[in-house]
């Protein structure tokens, strides 16, 4: 079995082999590890503390945009029988149904999507809200500007 300093020798020699000389120093002390191991701690907490106000204001707006997209088809499917527009499953044509509980559960979840986005646009997180208004009407600028005449739609007829 090959000694410590036998083994530090080889790797010298294979980095020179390859071109690259010894850089790294193989003996630091505790006190030398606790400096750089603090220090490298307080600089990723620095980061982190930097972009908390970011980091909350993201997973806020995630949380409520996937919670819309979660809640527009449940509202589409609970509004278009009520107006005799658009499609929508019936019993008959979706792939599972909640029976006659259906109705009052949408009625919950669309209540609960209503609730969940006002809190998280609450203080501290009303950037959340400037935010998502100011997204939403940079959407709304782009569909009115140029998408609107771009967008075909479906063909007429074609459909699942």
């Amino acid at each position: 079995m090959p000694t410590r300093d036998q083994l530090l020798e080889q790797d010298a020699r294979d980095l020179a082999r390859l071109g690259y000389a010894q850089q790294l120093f193989r003996e630091m002390g505790g006190f030398s590890n606790f400096a750089i191991s603090f220090s490298i701690i307080s600089v990723l907490t620095g980061a982190v503390l930097l972009y908390a106000a970011a980091y909350s204001v993201v997973t806020s707006i995630s949380t409520v945009t996937l919670y819309l997209a979660y809640v527009i088809p449940i509202w589409l499917n609970w509004r278009n029988p009520r107006r005799r527009t658009g499609e929508y499953a019936t019993r008959a044509t979706a792939p599972w149904s909640l029976g006659r509980f259906g109705p009052a559960i949408n009625a919950v979840a669309i209540l609960w999507v209503i609730v969940i986005s006002v809190v998280f646009a609450l203080p501290p997180n009303e950037l959340v809200l400037w935010t998502m208004f100011l997204l939403g009407g940079l959407i709304a600028l782009y569909w009115t500007l140029s998408a609107r005449r771009r967008f075909a739609g479906p063909a007429a007829g074609q459909g699942p």
